[in-house]
């Protein structure tokens, strides 16, 4: 059985003139709403024991009301929600605190509203203050805590007993590094226990490396449902408006005669080189690569940038930079050229099977911004590294050849 079954959920908010409307709506009088609002329309979605559906989209797409929806604050205008077991949810920051209350306070305030027995919260208590970890300010008010300690004790509340679902929304981004790791090994831990956990997120490596699946939301509906790897490559291009949606490679004689009012660049080549000039798509760890490819630009543009990123078989980056970044001159390309790039490097990292991105963009501004995103293509190329039996052994994703020193005083 399905921890969380959602079916064909619908939420529209209506709008009246006057509250007299919409109080005699309640009561079935014809009143005709003036404006009514689709917040959600015709989502659908299982989530199993043990599994983790990262829920991600834009700004409004509808992610923090399908929780609400999920979690019971709110109900569905149509459609069927279904969960099984116990549900722990941190939406919004402090929803359910009382300021003037201490967190000792609001932990046990909240815990009972859960349905735990005094002596229940009393055993845990001790271990909701130690996750926490804010000293002696877990006994005075919570208007005088930061987002973070907010972030902190919601937290530990939400895990003190282990849930049969976990919802989180946004909530630990305002944490410190530290916690948000503590955080994500519990619920590492939690999840491989059977604990079924919905993450809504805007950072993509947290939904690639920890969720099983991924639902992007675009307008209140599913835009896309797959691999977290997946659905961040669509999120990305949705949400900087790339162009090119699919990636195909085509000969450049064919390329040539592709003309278009909406895409100004297309990918006509890629490839991976060795040492020898030789094009391959198995190396060596910290083995000399060149990888090259190739734009048909098909509008002017007056300062082009090329990137790369290489990611692991789940989605996370491994490595990501442009030109832009490396500080250098960006290219006035006119339309029916052809940009051939070439980026050049030891491929220092850990063994392993990688894709490669690459992407065009014009006009960089402040640190690392385009004002205009042309083309992002995913997956033009595979990588896979094997072990340098002449370096070091490492763990993590690059080898930083570290020079040691030992000495006794």
């Amino acid at each position: 059985m399905s921890r969380i079954a959602a079916r064909n959920i619908n939420k529209t908010y209506k709008y009246y003139k006057s509250e007299i409307s919409r109080f005699l709506s309640w009561f079935g009088f014809n009143s005709t709403p003036s404006e009514s609002y689709e917040v959600l329309k015709d989502i659908s979605f299982f989530v199993e024991p043990g599994e983790a559906l990262g829920v991600v989209g834009e700004n409004g797409a509808g992610k923090s009301t399908l929780l609400k929806v999920l979690t019971g604050i709110v109900k569905p205008t149509s459609g069927e929600v279904q969960v099984n077991g116990r549900v722990a949810a941190i939406l919004e920051l402090g929803m359910g605190f009382n300021m003037d209350f201490t967190g000792r306070q609001n932990a046990k305030n909240a815990l009972g509203m859960m349905g735990f027995s005094p002596s229940e919260i009393d055993r845990v208590l001790p271990e909701v203050e130690d996750f926490a970890e804010i000293g002696e300010y877990f006994d005075q008010s919570a208007r005088m805590y930061s987002s973070g300690m907010l972030a902190r004790v919601a937290f530990a509340v939400a895990i003190a007993f282990t849930p049969d679902v976990l919802i989180v929304d946004e909530a630990l981004s305002v944490g410190d590094v530290y916690f948000q790791g503590k955080c994500f090994q519990k619920m590492l831990d939690i999840k491989n226990s059977g604990t079924s956990i919905l993450l809504v997120s805007h950072d993509m490596q947290s939904v690639c490396s920890f969720c099983d699946r991924a639902l992007l939301l675009k307008k209140g509906t599913v835009a896309a449902y797959g691999t977290p790897k997946d659905i961040a490559q669509k999120y990305e291009r949705m949400v900087n408006s790339y162009s090119n949606r699919d990636v195909e490679i085509e000969p450049l004689n064919t390329a040539r005669q592709v003309e278009t009012d909406t895409v100004k660049a297309k990918l006509i080549k890629a490839e991976i080189l060795g040492k020898d000039g030789e094009n391959k798509k198995n190396f060596v760890s910290e083995e000399g690569v060149s990888l090259q490819f190739s734009y048909q630009i098909l509008e002017d543009l007056n300062d082009a940038h090329f990137g790369i990123r290489i990611t692991d078989r789940l989605g996370n980056s491994a490595f990501e930079t442009n030109t832009y970044c490396m500080r250098e001159q960006g290219k006035q390309l006119k339309k029916g050229d052809i940009a051939e790039v070439s980026f050049d490097f030891d491929i220092n990292i850990i063994s392993g099977a990688y894709t490669v991105d690459v992407a065009i963009a014009n006009e960089g501004h402040s640190d690392t911004f385009f004002r205009e995103y042309i083309s992002m293509d995913n997956n033009v190329l595979i990588i896979d590294v094997v072990p340098n039996k002449d370096s070091i052994i490492y763990h993590g994703y690059c080898n930083l050849k570290p020079k040691v020193t030992v000495r006794s005083v």
